[in-house]
């Protein structure tokens, strides 16, 4: 209907420009934009000269440029904040705020490591269940979650969750409050 619409303006005389998405045959997206121009016709009324080009990637860098100014203003607030909060709980709350937006998660969480008794003490955390978050208040290295594996072996950790997770695990605590699945 628009794409109609701006070829009847262009041929009642007015020069427009107009962008639009097509779907190829394999079923890809590309955003293309048309400009065209009346040129008269000697028979009366107008024809017109066209040119479409494809614009995807300028599309595409234009809203990764606009993603990252957000966040670069989202940082900007939080910097703002570290200067001027006295209260560290809202500090971590506006951190981990500012760490979800950006990141695109659903929750997330900012531990503080104890390195004398080798503990992670929630911070702040956001999106979890309070029976998740009870129970992770404080984990060692004598934990079988990712957290207290990561501090027994001084490494990065990664689990992966599946039925077959054994009851009573922390692991199965993610599973069970439909966390992972």
């Amino acid at each position: 209907e628009r794409y109609r619409a701006f070829h009847e303006q262009v041929c009642r005389g007015e020069k427009r420009s107009l962008t639009f998405e097509i779907i190829g045959a394999r079923g890809t997206r590309r955003v293309m934009e048309s400009s065209a121009v009346p040129l008269p016709d000697p028979a009366g009324g107008f024809v017109q000269l066209a040119v479409s080009r494809d614009v995807t990637e300028r599309r595409r860098a234009e809203t990764a440029l606009a993603s990252e100014l957000n966040d670069t203003r989202r940082l900007r607030d939080v910097a703002a904040r570290l200067i001027g909060e006295n209260d560290p709980s809202a500090l971590f709350e506006a951190i981990l705020s500012a760490a979800i937006e950006i990141t695109e998660a659903d929750a997330g969480t900012i531990q503080l490591l104890n390195p004398d008794s080798n503990t992670l003490t929630f911070l702040a955390t956001r999106g979890f269940p309070p029976a998740m978050t009870a129970h992770f208040a404080q984990v060692d290295a004598s934990s079988t979650s990712p957290c207290g594996v990561a501090l027994a072996s001084g490494s990065r950790s990664l689990v992966e969750f599946n039925t077959n997770t054994p009851p009573g695990s922390s692991d199965r605590l993610h599973l069970d409050l439909g966390l992972w699945g």
